[in-house]
């Protein structure tokens, strides 16, 4: 083989290896139903929504709303200073796990407060689920942990940000 063929196969190589190790950026919601009582159906759900990066060497044409929404998921988390994975969970129950994966950085927020706080009367905090009176909601929530109620808020505004990607492209 002369240098020339060598040189344009070694390209070829190149390029798809670099093709295949550029970054996918991911968000994975799965609804984790609870343990159901015998003789009842039980329900599972996953959703993904990612995106692969632009090919090195190939600027991007234009910011998708897809970018938009990766960008509105990072700052979420910057904003409410989620750094590490966080789980609020009571066994048995019904629970949302979101994984986060952007820039190589992957995280998992699970919690089971949306299921359980349906009801409206009933509130998950940090040492676990009660029932409160909707008047005193705001008051509990405010004596837990400034950690915990960050958690709390950016885990609805992500799974929030999820339903409307979701709506955006699938709604009829």
């Amino acid at each position: 083989m002369n240098i020339s063929n060598q040189s344009f196969l070694i390209g070829i190589v190149l390029a798809v290896l670099s093709i295949s190790v550029y970054a996918e950026d991911a968000i994975t919601v799965r609804y984790l139903d609870g343990h159901p009582p015998p003789g009842v159906s039980s329900e599972w759900m996953n959703l993904r929504i990612s995106r692969t990066g632009a090919i090195p060497g190939i600027a991007p044409a234009s910011k998708q709303d897809v970018d938009q929404f990766f960008e509105n998921v990072s700052a979420t988390l910057t904003a409410n200073k989620i750094t590490k994975d966080w789980q609020l969970a009571i066994p048995d129950a019904p629970s949302i796990e979101i994984t986060i994966d952007i820039n190589g950085r992957k995280l998992q927020l699970v919690s089971c407060h949306l299921s359980l706080e349906r009801s409206g009367n009933y509130l998950v905090t940090e040492r676990g689920g009660y029932v409160v009176p909707d008047q005193e909601r705001a008051s509990v929530l405010a004596k837990q942990s400034e950690t915990f109620r960050h958690h709390r808020i950016a885990f609805e505004k992500i799974l929030g940000l999820v339903l409307v990607r979701t709506h955006a492209r699938l709604s009829p």
